[in-house]
């Protein structure tokens, strides 16, 4: 009467197609896993690299607006010496260098991959960080002041440079 069909399909898989499955899927792992370790590797690398390269400017900066207010600079080799007249405040509220003043030596060097800064005879401090593969050179012509940055090992090659004139500047010592 009632003939019981079974089929024998099989409902799984071979241990043959599950080890297959597995290899394809480790191999395309490792290569996402690996692709984004390299791209957090190169984001780190640009982003340090970006920081670095901020900081420079900053120090630059910084260091523009304080031989732009010298009256006067000397250097020798990778140490610059500032003199700062101060500032005061006339009658009306008006604020301007007092260059009959006694000024203000500000002194800047670069030592272990940072660039100190003293201001009279305080404790240097440090101004900035600076990439240890690269100097910084400083020279005085005049009222001009050249910052020089190049690598260590070539002090030919320059990096970048950059001519400050310093506007309150009254001649050579």
């Amino acid at each position: 009467m009632f003939t019981e069909c079974r089929s024998k399909k099989n409902a799984g898989f071979t241990l043959v197609e599950a080890v297959i499955t597995f290899t394809i899927l480790m191999m395309i792992s490792v290569g996402l896993v690996s692709m984004i370790l390299h791209s957090e590797k190169a984001w780190c690398f640009g982003c340090k690299k970006y920081d670095a390269a901020a900081s420079v400017d900053v120090l630059f900066q910084k260091l523009n607006v304080d031989i732009r207010e010298a009256s006067n600079a000397a250097s020798t080799g990778n140490e610059l010496s500032l003199d700062i007249p101060p500032v005061t405040t006339d009658e009306f509220g008006e604020k301007y260098c007092d260059l009959s003043a006694a000024p203000v030596v500000y002194r800047y060097y670069l030592q272990d991959g940072k660039i100190y800064q003293q201001i009279g005879a305080d404790r240097p401090r440090s101004f900035a960080s600076y990439s240890t593969e690269n100097e910084i050179t400083f020279s005085v012509t005049g009222n001009l002041v050249t910052v020089t940055t190049h690598k260590k090992d070539n002090p030919e090659a320059v990096i970048d440079e950059f001519k400050v004139v310093m506007r309150n500047y009254q001649g050579q010592k």
